[in-house]
């Protein structure tokens, strides 16, 4: 792949898409059984709804779901509301669980907010265009 091509591709909405397809599902593997215990008192208020690994299986999909619509452009905007969407629901139930969850929170966040920046951008063009003007000598 020549480097054109490469930023390209880096730059695109299917790379936005695998990085935050693979972090969701390396969160969602986070709370898998063999990894957190499922007895635990719950971090936040979302927990309190459901067990971690209820929670794990969602954010698997939704990870899952990101990575398969990389190359499906009509599920693109779907999955990129998904992973934006569930990294919001973290952030607000850090932030409402009170005590420190809002410092956990930031990092939800931030993913959040530059995930809106970054897909709300637009691709730039590749290279400067330059219009020609007829008549001018």
């Amino acid at each position: 792949m020549d480097s054109c091509k490469m930023r390209a591709w880096l730059t695109s909405d299917a790379a936005g898409l695998a990085i935050i397809g693979i972090s969701v599902i390396v969160r969602g593997s986070s709370y898998l059984p063999m990894i957190v215990d499922q007895r635990r008192k719950p971090a936040h208020f979302l927990e309190t709804l459901a067990e971690p690994s209820t929670w794990s299986w969602v954010w698997l999909a939704v990870g899952i779901f990101c990575l398969a619509a990389i190359p499906l452009r009509h599920a693109r905007p779907l999955a990129v509301g998904l992973g934006i969407g569930i990294h919001f629901m973290w952030a607000v139930s850090f932030i409402i669980s009170g005590g420190r969850g809002w410092v956990t929170a930031i990092g939800y966040a931030t993913i959040t907010l530059l995930a809106l920046w970054a897909f709300g951008r637009g691709r730039a063009p590749d290279k400067l265009e330059v219009p020609e003007y007829k008549g001018a000598s």
